[in-house]
């Protein structure tokens, strides 16, 4: 109980950056680039979330791994969310093409 009691403490803090790399992903899926949101993802759980719950689990237990979860969300929610405007910014910038009357 006490395990569960600590992943409710600590995981859900990052759950809103969790919805905005999700969010983010779903983006550009539908702008129809994959490609970002396969490099966060895999970014979120092999570079980060991996690694870091490894070292955390060394230093710290079980809570170790719980905040590796938390910070990784984090880390991710908050460089989709940049990649985002970065890649939206760009589109609405771009030059639309113009309509002939034919």
């Amino acid at each position: 109980m006490a395990i569960a009691a600590a992943y409710l403490t600590i995981v859900p803090i990052s759950f809103a950056a969790y919805g905005i790399f999700l969010i983010s992903s779903s983006t550009f899926y539908a702008l129809g680039k994959p490609l970002p949101s396969v490099v966060m993802t895999l970014s979120r759980m092999l570079l980060l979330y991996v690694l870091l719950a490894y070292l955390g689990s060394g230093l710290f237990g079980i809570p170790g791994i719980f905040s590796a979860a938390c910070f990784s969300n984090f880390a991710v929610g908050i460089g989709a969310f940049i990649w985002n405007r970065k890649t939206c910014s760009l589109r609405e910038s771009a030059p639309r093409a113009v309509r002939s009357k034919a």
